[in-house]
């Protein structure tokens, strides 16, 4: 059951997004893996159902999933989520390596006695789950991943990527340093004020996304016609 949004933002567009009532750490619940250290985890949808386990993108966690569970229910999905190291309720691992992340996942798995499975990555999850099908692909029954970040060594890798993004990426490569001024300043947000936080992310999200979309519909203004 999703909890009673305690804000609500509603945009022109008719998207809304919404923060629970609950506290984070009310949703889901946690695993010890044998070195000792804690995998949180959520389930949505049907408990009989087809098993799926999602990989949430950079600065989300296990609760991320689509806002009406009931969805999940209708098409017969077990939705199993889970934090990855430092997030959420999942213990912080120093130095990890994203193929050392298949081994929590796989951990997860035997708990819930899950022999085959599905994987879908989202973003920032798409290498992750990448790294599951590479540990063992006899256990994936089907491995999804959308708006994967990396990897970007192949032919149109950044092709539909933001401008700044793509732009962003040949400096990541001469100087990986800059990731952390870019990403420490993200959870220092989250801890001074959760909610004003997310409401400033998901306004710039809709911000570039309306950019986007227009001009990509002034381009195909601009463009002749396939079938003309």
């Amino acid at each position: 059951m999703i909890p009673t949004p305690q804000s609500k933002l509603t945009f022109q567009t008719g998207l809304w997004l919404s923060l629970a009532e609950v506290a984070v750490s009310d949703i889901g619940t946690t695993v010890r893996r044998p070195d000792g250290r804690t995998i949180g985890y959520a389930e949505f949808g049907t408990p009989s159902g087809t098993p799926i386990v999602s990989m949430h993108g950079y600065a989300d966690s296990r609760i991320t999933r689509h806002p009406d569970d009931a969805l999940a229910a209708r098409l017969n999905i077990r939705l199993i989520t889970l934090d990855r190291p430092g997030i959420g309720l999942s213990d912080y691992r120093p130095a990890r390596t994203v193929l050392e992340w298949a081994d929590d996942v796989a951990t997860l798995a035997d708990h819930l006695a899950l022999s085959k499975f599905a994987v879908f990555g989202w973003s920032g999850g798409g290498p992750h789950a990448l790294a599951c099908a590479y540990q063992f692909p006899e256990r994936l029954t089907a491995l999804g991943v959308v708006a994967g970040f990396a990897p970007f060594d192949r032919p149109r890798a950044t092709e539909g990527m933001r401008d700044d993004m793509r732009k962003f990426l040949p400096l990541l490569r001469r100087f990986p340093w800059l990731s952390q001024l870019v990403s420490l300043s993200l959870p220092r947000a989250y801890c001074k004020d959760p909610a004003a936080a997310f409401e400033k992310a998901v306004r710039q999200w809709l911000a570039r996304y309306r950019s986007t979309g227009a001009r990509r519909a002034a381009d195909s203004r601009q463009s002749p016609g396939r079938c003309g």
